[in-house]
């Protein structure tokens, strides 16, 4: 069950990631005063369906 949540959460975080360093790194370079993702905060998620077929040795 965990793996199933943290799976339907791994694109919301690569998203939330880059965005704050793209935002650390614009803020570093001055082309922005301050970075406006100090505030955000990860949305809930709800969880993806996943369809595995079973492996079979014959």
């Amino acid at each position: 069950m965990a793996f199933r949540s943290a799976c339907a959460t791994i694109p919301v975080n690569g998203c939330y990631v880059y965005l704050k360093a793209a935002f650390a790194e614009a803020v570093e370079q001055r082309l922005v005063t301050e970075n406006p993702t100090k505030t955000l905060t990860l949305p809930h998620t709800r969880e993806r369906e996943t369809y595995t077929v079973p492996f079979e040795v014959t």
